[in-house]
């Protein structure tokens, strides 16, 4: 037998089957008429996340022949869901000087952990933003799996706060 690392599908469970951990050769055993290979515990939730012993048994007819106990680590390795929905901000109405990731999120899932963090690039809220800005947010579980997804900010100046002082002088020819 040997060691294993039991990866999380999607919604947060794993099988543990006797061949991810048999490094064995049963052709020794070919004799007994039916086989049975059990595996205890074989089943792991996002709960089990850590190591845990396993057992892996044979037996044929009712009667035990061997067994092999082995570390189980329990792993979430699949990256959350993340949603993002655009947003739009007014300047002059209060806002602060950056927009914060998790205001774009849209409904972002992970199979494990009930906490998601939001990092998004930089968008200060000026003048300069004005308009629609693209936005990248990293969604992130508390087991270090991340996902992406793409928006947009739109800023918008309906009072005029950034003034019409902000083009540069015309030139003539």
């Amino acid at each position: 037998c040997t060691d294993v690392t039991v990866s999380l599908d999607a919604s947060g469970f794993a099988q543990l089957q006797s061949q991810q951990i048999l490094t064995a050769d049963l052709s020794a055993w070919s004799c007994e008429s039916s086989l049975d290979l059990t595996v205890t515990p074989s089943q792991f939730s996002c709960a089990d996340i850590g190591s845990h012993q396993v057992t892996l048994t044979a037996a044929a007819g009712g009667v035990v022949l061997d067994s092999c106990q082995v570390n189980a680590s329990v792993v979430d390795q699949t990256p959350p869901t993340a949603v993002c929905a655009p947003d739009t901000v007014t300047l002059g109405q209060g806002q602060p000087g950056a927009v914060q990731a998790d205001r774009f999120d849209a409904g972002s899932t992970d199979g494990c952990s009930g906490v998601l963090t939001f990092s998004a690039n930089q968008i200060t809220l000026s003048c300069q933003a004005l308009g629609t800005n693209p936005v990248m947010v990293v969604v992130s579980d508390a087991f270090g799996n991340t996902d992406t997804c793409e928006t947009f900010l739109t800023v918008q100046d309906p009072q005029q706060t950034c003034g019409e002082g902000n083009c540069p002088p015309q030139r003539s020819l």
